[in-house]
């Protein structure tokens, strides 16, 4: 399995509302690169021939910096961890260790797009995809380069610019499709992936039935690699609800929410506005004002409560509308 930071859904937890679609702005998200795999596989990952002592002596320092920097980031101190990923790279270069400088400029990348510095997360991912291809012979439909491909894509779609994405999603799906992907747990999972981000450029598109066959392929390969009692598997349902919405099949709409909601109790996630914000809009569509009321109060109350602004605005919204039909 290839070590780079992998995608996963929780790379793109952007709550889509159902009225307009409108999205979070970029938040702040959590590192992708796991500290099991820092502190099991990096030795390994620099793909030195020689022994673990003689690593451990030589690239000691290196190493240590590297894991304070993951640790760092999976802390939210983001302005430290980049600091020290700098420190890393520095160090990196000193002893001339090529696949050192590029998982470090991969990490440099992950950060930047987490804290939605988008432009230069942008250009670290191109750097990491051109060290790749010179510096490890990596071709077009290597997966690694197919991951950064696709969060190139995301860019595109966050900054708006949904002709790029539509075209780095597609480029990375037909790649993926001349392969055996259905077989390759990597590429299998990379193809749900990025059908669930070309999803939600449908839904930008208003395409909602391709949005909704796109999110009902993502969730079928979610189910298969992942734990369904998961916040990464509610946003899937949330964007399945949005799109079903649209399509007027409301029934379904609601129980894709209802579902999300049930598993936010399982894994105890206290703050559901965006989803009983969505039931209120959902309810309003179908003309029962008084449950869309009562969705949207409640909506609004855990936003303020957990100081949600973005829901706080939504749900703000939703209450006018009621206001406005109720009239």
């Amino acid at each position: 399995m290839y070590r780079f930071g992998r995608i996963i859904f929780a790379n793109f937890r952007r709550i889509n509302y159902l009225r307009d679609q409108i999205n979070y702005a970029p938040k702040k998200l959590k590192t992708n690169t796991p500290v099991k795999f820092i502190s099991a596989s990096l030795l390994s990952y620099f793909g030195m021939k020689k022994s673990a002592d003689q690593l451990e002596k030589e690239e000691g320092e290196l190493i240590l910096t590297i894991k304070r920097g993951v640790l760092s980031s999976l802390r939210n101190e983001y302005d430290k961890a980049e600091q020290l990923f700098h420190l890393a790279l520095r160090n990196a270069q000193s002893v001339n260790n090529e696949l050192a400088i590029t998982y470090i400029y991969d990490l440099l990348a992950n950060l930047a797009y987490e804290v939605g510095q988008l432009p230069k997360a942008e250009k670290l991912f191109v750097t990491v995809m051109q060290r790749l291809m010179e510096k490890e012979n990596a071709q077009e439909d290597d997966i690694r380069i197919l991951h950064i491909s696709s969060k190139v894509a995301h860019i595109a779609y966050l900054q708006e610019n949904l002709d790029k994405a539509m075209l780095g999603y597609e480029f990375v799906l037909e790649k993926i499709k001349k392969r055996d992907y259905v077989n390759d747990m990597n590429y299998h999972e990379l193809y749900g992936i990025v059908k669930n981000l070309i999803g939600q450029a449908f839904i930008a598109l208003k395409k909602f039935p391709d949005a909704k066959a796109a999110f009902l392929e993502a969730q079928q390969i979610f189910k298969k690699y992942k734990d369904e009692a998961t916040e990464d598997y509610m946003i899937l349902l949330n964007n399945l609800s949005c799109t079903c919405a649209e399509l007027k099949e409301y029934e379904s709409a609601s129980l894709y929410l209802k579902e999300a909601m049930e598993i936010a109790k399982k894994i105890e996630i206290d703050d559901v506005s965006p989803y009983h914000i969505n039931l209120g809009m959902l309810y309003l569509k179908q003309k029962l004002y008084e449950k869309a009321k009562v969705s949207c109060n409640l909506g609004w109350k855990l936003s303020k409560q957990y100081e949600n602004k973005e829901a706080i605005s939504a749900a703000e919204r939703c209450l006018d509308q009621v206001k406005t039909a109720m009239s």
